[in-house]
């Protein structure tokens, strides 16, 4: 890019052993006389004798850069690792003196202070979903490695990384290792153990134990708002403390992001939380059901009651979840959904949903009338029928028929 560009690259990957000013500096110029062949023969000997960068340094630096004349783009790797004030204070102060021909690039998972630059469109910025490839790009990544690659497996691979480019090189790299295409499907689901293994040394073991307990646990709901974080961890996060962290989790870029423009909900990367609830499942296997349990009370405070329902299922809270099913089944059939409540009902069972707790008839009608069972009618008693009226029975034959009533048109196929 730099070549095509006519620009001259001088890259610096940072690391927590440069938050020394005079170490990050010393660094920066010889990157600078090592990229562009930048002598920064002032600058260099008033770093010697200045442990911080004066604006003195600063100015020398820009006057030098300046004196260059070719475009140089500075690129700032892993600048999030940077966490001393006095070296964000310099960088923010270079970009106050920087000549014409200086591009600054800074890749960092943490957000910036530059609200003057992006007030005044001296900004380009560039978020993980700008950075994501597209089936396009995913194809051209990995046919580079695996001439003959089918476009199909590469646009799975690519829906299963979410684009993510690194990602998408180590599974390609993978991939190349195995010449023999009816492997590569075995070899790209093993290679997202390697992929899992990078993200737990690479992001999710470099955090604090608090957010790596908050995204363990948290795990068990595929979508995350605070409210809910907090009904999770109860006692251990506050709503204001989950809100937080959220943000600040999404800011950071840490595989997680906000699903909206108001950051009221968020998501992690599939790959991130596949490998939380593995950790979950093997360190705190009895916590599993519990923090379910707690999801579907959230959930069906929060009006949410397919997933209120899904999750007491995986809580395998059946009477709960039969309760549930119970009080919004007719609901569900005159919104067209019946095929979701006979999956529901599919899963319980015949003992529970007969002696299901009380509900009112209509209600409680639909959910008898909607079970998706054999058309040999089944019975079960409703709630207060009419003196003298049989049970109302259960067949498929019956949900076929009211689902043309309330959708129009047959849908038994569906149904089905």
């Amino acid at each position: 890019w730099g070549a095509a560009q006519r620009m001259g690259m001088v890259w610096l990957t940072a690391d927590s052993s440069d938050n020394i000013p005079q170490h990050f500096w010393a660094y920066l110029l010889a990157a600078l006389r090592q990229g562009v062949s930048l002598p920064c023969t002032g600058a260099g000997r008033l770093l010697l004798s200045t442990p911080t960068a004066s604006s003195d340094l600063l100015a020398l630096l820009a006057n030098e850069i300046a004196a260059a004349r070719e475009p140089i783009a500075l690129v700032l790797d892993n600048y999030q690792a940077i966490e001393a004030e006095p070296i964000h204070a310099a960088v923010a102060s270079l970009l106050q003196y920087a000549p014409p021909n200086l591009h600054l690039v800074i890749a960092t998972r943490s957000a910036l202070p530059l609200a003057r630059l992006r007030s005044r469109n001296q900004l380009w910025e560039l978020g993980p979903r700008d950075l994501a490839c597209d089936d396009a790009t995913a194809a051209q990544l990995l046919t580079a490695q695996v001439p003959g690659l089918p476009p199909a497996l590469s646009a799975q691979i690519n829906a299963g990384l979410e684009g993510w480019a690194a990602g998408l090189r180590m599974t390609a790299f993978a991939l190349a290792n195995h010449n023999d295409p009816s492997t590569w499907s075995q070899t790209v689901f093993h290679s997202q153990r390697t992929l899992q293994k990078y993200l737990a040394t690479e992001v999710l073991d470099r955090q604090p134990a608090d957010i790596q307990q908050f995204l363990t646990r948290t795990a068990v709901v595929e979508h995350l708002c605070a409210p809910l974080c907090a009904a999770l961890l109860e006692e251990d996060t506050t709503q204001s403390q989950a809100e937080l962290l959220l943000e600040q989790l999404a800011t950071q870029n840490l595989f997680v992001a906000a699903l909206d423009p108001e950051g009221r909900w968020y998501r992690c990367h599939a790959l991130l939380l596949q490998l939380l609830l593995q950790r979950l499942a093997a360190a705190e296997p009895h916590t599993v059901p519990l923090l379910h349990q707690r999801a579907s009370r959230w959930y069906h405070g929060a009006g949410l009651w397919k997933e209120a329902i899904e999750q007491a299922l995986l809580a395998n809270n059946q009477a709960r979840a039969v309760d549930l099913v119970a009080a919004l089944a007719e609901t569900l059939v005159r919104q067209g959904a019946a095929d979701a409540l006979c999956r529901w009902v599919a899963r319980l069972p015949d003992d529970l949903l007969a002696g299901c707790s009380p509900h009112p008839a209509a209600a409680r009608a639909g959910l008898q009338q909607c079970a998706p069972l054999p058309d040999t009618p089944m019975r079960y008693p409703i709630l207060n029928p009419p003196p003298g009226a049989p049970p109302v029975p259960l067949s498929r034959g019956w949900l076929q028929s009211r689902q043309r009533v309330e959708g129009g048109g047959s849908t038994g196929d569906r149904a089905r």
